[in-house]
């Protein structure tokens, strides 16, 4: 089985589901002093909000073949078809699994994209 951590997915009857369970003891620890350091929550919007910056810069053909559905305590998306679900893991795995790139994101990120005002 695929490591695509910190992201689960799901495919169900034509759904292909990506989940980050963010206030999971197991992220915020590992997650929470990235975010924290540039005043961001750390919660579901404020990864909405930093996977869709950082898809604006590294993939900006595939956004709109997602849908978001993220609540304060999880980030939660649709791809369109399981292809694309794939490239939205093959793209930001590396970042998220490497502190020092999602921190550059961070830290460059548009802070009124950031929370849950930001759903476009």
């Amino acid at each position: 089985m695929a490591n695509y951590f910190p992201f689960t997915i799901s495919d169900y009857k034509g759904t292909f589901g990506i989940v980050a369970a963010v206030e999971s003891p197991e992220l915020n620890s590992r997650y929470f002093d990235i975010f924290h350091k540039y005043h961001y929550e750390g919660n579901g919007y404020t990864w909405e909000g930093i996977i869709r910056q950082i898809l604006e810069q590294k993939a900006p053909d595939l956004l709109p073949h997602l849908e978001y559905d993220t609540l304060e305590g999880g980030f939660y998306a649709y791809a369109d078809t399981k292809e694309n679900q794939l490239r939205f893991l093959a793209i930001l795995v590396p970042v998220f699994n490497d502190d020092e790139a999602l921190e550059d994101f961070v830290s460059q990120a548009d802070p009124a994209r950031m929370t849950a005002g930001e759903r476009g």
